[in-house]
């Protein structure tokens, strides 16, 4: 079992290193694609943080793009 979520970057907060806090939070707007209102119905507010010191994995994201966020248990 796995639950996808649709995220977006609201916040990339990071230093000299490329090492910092970074933010994803749920958006709703009645005028996203049908995807997105499907995400939003099921989780309608939410925030996740993360303070990441690996300056490779933050170079890969982009403030105000979406991301998905994948939960599986750990077996």
């Amino acid at each position: 079992m796995s639950i996808r979520c649709r995220l977006q970057c609201t916040k990339l907060a990071l230093n000299e290193y490329g090492t910092g806090t970074v933010e994803f939070e749920t958006r709703y707007d009645a005028k996203l694609c049908e995807e997105q209102a499907a995400f939003q119905q099921a989780t309608p507010w939410g925030k996740v943080e993360f303070q990441i010191d690996n300056p490779r994995a933050t170079a890969q994201l982009q403030e105000g793009k979406d991301y998905y966020l994948d939960v599986s248990p750990v077996e």
